[in-house]
């Protein structure tokens, strides 16, 4: 226990300096700070051993609900330097969705769509298509938008509640639409979607 407070008093006095550092994210090669990933080169797709090295920057959330259905998640260890806590999704050994959390202070839609367009995979398509949709939580219902790059790859914003334009959670994976609304559950307002997330529903194995 003495180990790990002295740890996590190391990470909170030198995680700013290093964050600050300049950093280098090139595909499968890097040239990063010892321990640490920086927040700006942060997104879906990247090896999770970059995530994994990162002691720094990231911890390995060891709950049993984390690690289902052969995934790996990873918590950022503080706010990035927008304000969102990071969590971030890996399997078979490559981040497939970065989720960068604004509940406690959510931001506009136009930044919202700003950092999805830094944290989606470098060989994103152009967007292709966005859809309506919703997200239900227990009780609580909020809007939901999936954006469609290609048929390959989506990202998708949920608001907070009670609001159209004040996002709480930015996502960006390398999932196929359906595949992402069916892991947030979300219900899509056009049909034929609904119908696709439905089937991709019963096939998926994360949520």
């Amino acid at each position: 226990m003495k180990k790990d407070r002295i740890f996590k008093l190391i990470a909170v006095l030198f995680l700013p300096v290093i964050l600050s550092s300049c950093g280098k994210v090139h595909g499968e090669r890097e040239t990063l700070p010892a321990g640490a990933l920086p927040a700006n080169k942060v997104k879906a797709g990247l090896p999770e051993r970059l995530f994994r090295d990162a002691i720094l920057s990231y911890t390995q959330d060891k709950s049993p609900a984390a690690s289902a259905n052969g995934k790996t998640q990873y918590l950022s260890r503080g706010n990035d330097n927008r304000g969102a806590r990071l969590v971030i999704q890996c399997v078979d050994n490559r981040c497939i969705m970065v989720q960068a959390y604004y509940l406690e202070n959510p931001i506009p839609k136009e930044q919202a769509l700003s950092i999805l367009k830094e944290i989606m995979p470098d060989d994103t398509e152009p967007l292709s298509k966005v859809d309506d949709g919703v997200f239900q939580s227990g009780a609580h219902a909020v809007k939901a938008e999936i954006y469609e790059y290609g048929e390959q790859q989506a990202g998708c914003l949920l608001y907070a509640e009670g609001s159209s334009n004040s996002v709480a959670m930015v996502n960006a994976s390398t999932l196929k639409p359906q595949e992402l609304a069916a892991w947030f559950s979300i219900k899509l307002k056009d049909t034929n979607n609904k119908n696709l997330a439905a089937k991709a529903h019963t096939k998926s194995t994360a949520h």
